[in-house]
């Protein structure tokens, strides 16, 4: 079964667009039916479950790239094809559960070293933890809001995207 944020992501560039905000990510999975991070108020063990997810649960064929977007100004999370390779200037988060990694990040986000994992969490978390408590999940102009009715509407529609990978 796919991951939710996997489905949002891929409902996300079906409809034309390219990747997704990790406070997005957060905000739309507390909206998911199920809550698949708990109903709890969105704290740094939600981002550290979500990343681990990412990290651990991404199916084969898939490569997920956290990067600077050159056009949003801000960090987003895209899927990629894994016959591309590695993603230029990114180093792997190594998997606890798969042996080829699927998360991908930016050099520049993080330094590659032995605690890269809490490195990434710790770093995304004092990024957006103030607008992620804010209950701000949208970014538009620079700027996070609370998610608009377009979005709601975008996150009921990635629940019911297939989890076959035709998809």
């Amino acid at each position: 079964m796919k991951p939710a944020w996997l489905k949002l992501n891929e409902q996300w560039q079906a409809e034309k667009h390219f990747g997704l905000t990790i406070p997005f990510l957060l905000g739309a999975l507390q909206q998911w039916p199920g809550q698949p991070l708990g109903t709890d108020r969105i704290g740094v063990e939600q981002m550290r479950a979500l990343i681990a997810s990412i990290r651990d649960d991404t199916p084969d064929g898939i490569v997920m790239r956290l990067h600077m977007c050159d056009t949003r100004h801000e960090l987003i999370l895209a899927t990629i094809s894994a016959h591309y390779g590695q993603p230029d200037n990114c180093i792997p988060v190594p998997s606890t559960t798969n042996c080829k990694p699927a998360l991908f990040v930016e050099k520049s986000i993080v330094p590659d070293g032995k605690n890269l994992f809490d490195a990434l969490v710790n770093k995304l978390w004092q990024r957006y933890r103030k607008d992620i408590r804010a209950g701000r999940f949208s970014l538009h102009d620079g700027t996070f809001y609370p998610l608009n009715n377009d979005e709601r509407r975008l996150i009921r529609a990635a629940t019911f995207r297939p989890d076959d990978d035709d998809a």
